[in-house]
């Protein structure tokens, strides 16, 4: 019998994963680069928080509490081989956000329903994640901040490449989903 309120939990935990498949769904079949851009730099995120996931995974702060199953991308069982020292979700729901939130901010356009959407993803991922037992608090705090950080770090990246007329014209369309 399925579990329902875990089910619902694997659902909200994986959200990233759900924004990763839109992303790469319309970066390849709109052919959008700036889509694909986004979902290069989530890649990119697994790459860059190998190092402190690995340094960390046998110390107290690198460990997933007690009970943690059910934690890999896809939720599909089993326990973490990793420890969780930066929840990677969190990093990119932190980023995905943030570099949403900057550009509808820039463009004048960045209202209270952008912000309560972008609370639900923070709260319902961080929640989903904690109450799965698959990261603590402290991992949640510091995937959030650590996506934040990336998220700026692609705000400015973006700038130099919004010259390219082709990046500029999906970036427009991929923004114009949100005013």
């Amino acid at each position: 019998m399925i579990d329902f309120g875990r089910f619902i939990l694997n659902i909200f935990s994986s959200s990233e994963l759900a924004l990763m498949y839109l992303l790469i769904a319309s970066g390849l079949i709109l052919q959008n680069t700036y889509s694909l851009y986004l979902f290069l730099a989530m890649v990119l995120k697994i790459f860059l928080l190998y190092y402190p996931k690995k340094l960390t995974q046998h110390t107290q702060l690198g460990k997933r509490p007690e009970g943690a199953f059910d934690c890999n991308m896809f939720s599909c069982g089993g326990k973490p081989k990793r420890g969780g020292l930066i929840s990677g979700h969190m990093t990119n729901i932190g980023m995905l956000s943030t570099v949403l939130g900057l550009n509808l901010y820039f463009q004048h356009s960045f209202n209270f329903q952008h912000g309560e959407i972008i609370a639900f993803l923070l709260l319902t991922t961080g929640a989903a994640r904690y109450l799965t037992k698959c990261h603590s608090l402290l991992q949640i705090i510091l995937g959030t901040i650590t996506g934040a950080l990336f998220g700026i770090g692609l705000f400015i990246l973006q700038k130099p490449l919004l010259k390219n007329k082709t990046f500029k014209s999906h970036y427009e369309k991929f923004m114009s989903n949100f005013n």
